[in-house]
C-alpha cells in the first residue's frame, strides 16, 4: 500500500490518511552546490499535519484513484485502505515505528503522531555535474556603438590598448625592416665603393674679382 501512497503523493502533492494526518509536498527549486560543482535537482519537502491538529476529511479522491490504479471497485478500495490505516494505528499505539520507504517514519509520542522525514528534500531526480564551461577564442558578430565588428577584433583592439609597448616595438621593427631593405637595394645598385657615395662632378676654381686698382 505504501507504494500506492507514494505515487499518489507525488502526483497530487497532498495525501490524507484518516486518524493519522495530512501529508503535503512543498516545492523546492533546483540550486547549485558550488563547493562540489553539482546541480541539485528540484524536489519537495514533506509537510505533515497530525490528525489531532486539524480536521481530517475523507479522502474520496484517493479512493477513486486507488480503485482505478488497483483495478478494483471503489468499495473494495475503501475497505482495503481502512484496514491498512487500522493496522498502522495498532502499530503506533504499541510503540512501534512505521517506516515509509523513501518518505520517512511515523511514531506516536505522548499520544500524538509524529512524522520524521527521511530526507530534507524528496526528488525523483538525481543531481548532475555543473561545471562552468569557458570557451576561449570564440568569434561572433557584435555591434559596438554604431559599428559592426567581431569579438576577435574587439579582443585584438583591447589587447593593443592594454599593451602600448608592444605597439611601439612593432613600429620600430617595421622601420628597421624598411631601412634594411632600402640599404640592401642601394648597395645592390651602387656597390660598396666609397667613391660611389661622393659627388662625381669636378670642382672648378674661381678667381676672385679685383677689389682694388694701382694708380
Amino acid at each position: 500500500m505504501f507504494d500506492a501512497l507514494t505515487r499518489y503523493l507525488f502526483e497530487y502533492k497532498r495525501l490524507t490518511i484518516p486518524q493519522i494526518g495530512v501529508f503535503e509536498l512543498k516545492s523546492a527549486g533546483a540550486n547549485a552546490n558550488r563547493a562540489e560543482q553539482t546541480l541539485l535537482p528540484p524536489g519537495w519537502s514533506v509537510v505533515f499535519i497530525a490528525a489531532s491538529d486539524a480536521v481530517i476529511e475523507e479522502p474520496d479522491a484517493f479512493y477513486n484513484w486507488l480503485a482505478q490504479n488497483q483495478h478494483i471497485s471503489r468499495e473494495q478500495a475503501v475497505a482495503d485502505f481502512e484496514s491498512f490505516v487500522q493496522a498502522m494505528n495498532e502499530k503506533l499505539d504499541s510503540g512501534e515505528k512505521i517506516s515509509w520507504n523513501g518518505v520517512g517514519q511515523l511514531v506516536k509520542e505522548e499520544g500524538k503522531v509524529v512524522f520524521i522525514a527521511e530526507q530534507e528534500k524528496l526528488s525523483p531526480f538525481t543531481q548532475v555535474t555543473a561545471r562552468k564551461v569557458i570557451r576561449k577564442n570564440t568569434n561572433f558578430a557584435t555591434i559596438v556603438g554604431d559599428r559592426e565588428t567581431t569579438s576577435a577584433e574587439m579582443r585584438e583592439e583591447l589587447f593593443q590598448r592594454q599593451n602600448p609597448t608592444r605597439n611601439r616595438n612593432r613600429a620600430l621593427w617595421i622601420l628597421f625592416t624598411v631601412a634594411v631593405i632600402a640599404a640592401a637595394w642601394y648597395f645592390s645598385q651602387y656597390g660598396c665603393n666609397p667613391q660611389g657615395t661622393g659627388n662625381k662632378q669636378k670642382a672648378k676654381a674661381t678667381v676672385p674679382a679685383e677689389t682694388y686698382s694701382i694708380q
